[in-house]
């Protein structure tokens, strides 16, 4: 509008208002609701794959803590060792973990070729070793028992063998093993 020399105008002449830098006008509903929809869709799109990935773990491992049933010769070949000769009722399983498989079982061997077989036993003996026991073979009350860690020709999985034996009479003994995945 303008004015005419002469004339005065109801209202005082203001430049036109501008918006401060750095602020918003209010937004509107509309606008609100859509930012609230993309944080929402966000959420639930984050959650959703982090649940898909894990599915896809999990199925990719394979079955957990499923046990089955295996010959002793290669379970303890997975542990890095061999089956005495002699070995007489065998008793082995191969059991699935989140860490990957371990090797257990029993079986009985002659008595008397017990020490020259656990001494000829492949691995890192130094956490069983002392003075008593420079072999690492600890006498028990009733048998033996071996540690063994890192078997050099064991599975990637088999980081320690816990080798026990009972003697369970003149001529037998009853060896327990187990491997362990850290």
């Amino acid at each position: 509008m303008t004015e005419t020399p002469g004339t005065t105008s109801a209202l005082p002449a203001h430049p036109p208002t501008k918006a401060l830098p750095g602020r918003r006008r209010h937004a509107g509903a509309s606008e609100t609701w859509r930012v609230v929809g993309i944080a929402a869709g966000s959420i639930v799109f984050g959650v959703a794959a982090v649940l898909g990935f894990g599915a896809w773990l999990v199925n990719s491992m394979g079955p957990m803590e499923g046990v089955s049933s295996v010959g002793c010769a290669e379970a303890l070949s997975f542990a890095g060792g061999e089956l005495p000769e002699g070995a007489t009722d065998e008793d082995c399983e191969k059991k699935n973990t989140l860490m990957g498989p371990d090797m257990r079982g029993t079986f009985r061997m002659p008595r008397a070729d017990v020490h020259a077989w656990l001494a000829a036993y492949p691995g890192d003996r130094s956490r069983s070793i002392d003075k008593e026991t420079p072999d690492g073979i600890r006498a028990t009350l009733d048998g033996v028992v071996l540690d063994v860690d890192d078997p050099p020709d064991a599975h990637p999985n088999a980081d320690v063998v816990q080798l026990t034996v009972v003697y369970e009479g003149e001529r037998t003994a009853r060896v327990t093993f187990e491997t362990f995945n850290y």
